[in-house]
């Protein structure tokens, strides 16, 4: 069974009736409307606003949520995406990004590894 289309008039006079009437329950009753579903069209608006997300702008998300150990919702407050989405970028992306900090710390070793002294017999590394 698959979610019932629900045109945006008849969004509109839901929204509106829930303003004039305070019973967000009793309205969705009578349309048959979910009750989450209403508060969701007041928070967000009517219009269904789906964005698509780079997975470069997703993996730079996740890797700040890594790096400053933040919650979820402090991430998505700072990018400006819901929380449920940081969170499941963070399932499907967490090992790659791990992996590419790996590497560039790995990296920023190997250039800051430089040769310090040499002698007639030997060198060594700092």
């Amino acid at each position: 069974m698959g979610y019932k289309k629900i045109s945006k008039d008849l969004k509109r006079k839901i929204l509106k009736e829930v303003e004039e009437t305070k019973e967000v329950t009793s309205v969705a009753k009578k349309y048959g409307v979910d009750p989450s579903s209403i508060f969701k069209w007041k928070k967000y608006g009517i219009e269904a606003k789906r964005r698509e997300y780079t997975k470069e702008f997703r993996k730079q998300v996740v890797k700040e949520k890594v790096v400053k150990k933040l919650h979820v919702q402090e991430c998505g407050a700072i990018y400006g995406v819901p929380g449920y989405l940081v969170r499941f970028w963070e399932d499907e992306l967490v090992e790659e990004v791990k992996e590419e900090i790996r590497q560039s710390r790995f990296k920023k070793k190997q250039h800051e590894r430089r040769f310090v002294h040499v002698t007639s017999h030997s060198g060594y590394w700092k």
